[in-house]
């Protein structure tokens, strides 16, 4: 806003807020105040105060190319508590934060009168208010929904701070105050491989949530399905198999009556192992040979096979 350019300005009582799109270059004292000048119109925005939501509404549109009428007429949706509230404001810090979004608050200007004061006993209590807010966070599996405990999270808070938390056997965290804003989250690869759930990279991407709700983290078990069969794809019986990992770990096992396995492994790529078939030897095919003779002088036959051929010679 250095250049004086307003995209929208929010009347309140405590002075107008110019907000601005898309600026120039900014530091990070500016994106500082941006980000306080925010979380106050969001709580106004969520708790409906008609001028502050016709404005965020118009530049959320106008961030994602929409207009306002494509963003829904409900009032109601867009309340504390709701989920799509809960997006716009998590859309709107993120582009703060990445100073796409930028706000200023200009003082009212007043003409000071001097009069006679008298002193008081200063009130008691806090001299700023500083809205709060929370975060947890629930760990499942991604096909059973079933809860995942050990999982360690690193966490970065909106105002900065930094977290370590573990799910629970519930797959739960435990809940963490903070301000409102967009928490960010790295797990662990190590972590991860152990819990049989490995990582695609090392370390794995990094996440983002929003606060104010429980967010759930749903993980992918990484299995290995094993077939071993003879090459009449006949399966090989009750086989014990060795997995390799490639990062060193065996995991051992049997093969079902069927000669398959499914094994939960903690790192991509394998290298697999197979015991023999565990039923005695026989012979599968019943079937009498046509052309045996049991009779047959076979030193007759190999002797009259070399005379013939010495005749032809």
């Amino acid at each position: 806003m250095a250049d004086g350019h307003v995209d929208w300005r929010v009347r309140s009582p405590f002075g107008d807020v110019d907000i601005e799109i898309y600026p120039g270059a900014i530091d990070a004292a500016a994106r500082d105040i941006s980000m306080r000048e925010l979380l106050r119109l969001l709580y106004d925005f969520k708790n409906r105060h008609p001028e502050v939501r016709r404005a965020l509404l118009a530049v959320h549109a106008r961030l994602r190319g929409l207009s306002t009428a494509d963003l829904g007429r409900d009032p109601f949706d867009r309340d504390t508590g709701s989920s799509r509230a809960e997006a716009i404001s998590a859309e709107l810090l993120f582009q703060a934060r990445a100073g796409n979004l930028v706000l200023r608050r200009t003082e009212r200007r007043a003409v000071a009168v001097q009069v006679d004061v008298v002193e008081e006993e200063p009130a008691l209590g806090p001299e700023t208010v500083v809205e709060t807010d929370w975060i947890q966070f629930e760990v499942l599996d991604q096909e059973t929904s079933a809860p995942i405990a050990g999982l360690k999270l690193a966490a970065t808070m909106p105002d900065g701070s930094k977290a370590t938390m573990t799910s629970a056997a519930d797959g739960t965290t435990p809940v963490k105050q903070t301000v409102p804003g967009i928490c960010s989250v790295q797990l662990d690869a190590t972590n991860l491989g152990t819990l049989g759930y490995p990582a695609s990279s090392d370390p794995p991407p990094l996440m983002t949530f929003p606060t104010g709700k429980v967010n759930k983290i749903l993980l992918l078990q990484q299995k290995l399905q094993l077939t071993h069969l003879y090459h009449d794809d006949r399966p090989v019986h009750g086989a014990d198999f060795t997995v390799i990992l490639t990062n060193g770990q065996q995991v051992k096992g049997t093969l079902d009556d069927n000669g398959e396995a499914t094994v939960v492994v903690s790192a991509p790529g394998a290298k697999v192992q197979f015991g023999p078939d565990v039923r005695p030897w026989e012979r599968v095919d019943q079937t009498k040979n046509p052309d045996f003779q049991a009779d047959l002088d076979a030193d007759g036959f190999v002797a009259s096979r070399f005379a013939s051929d010495a005749g032809a010679s």
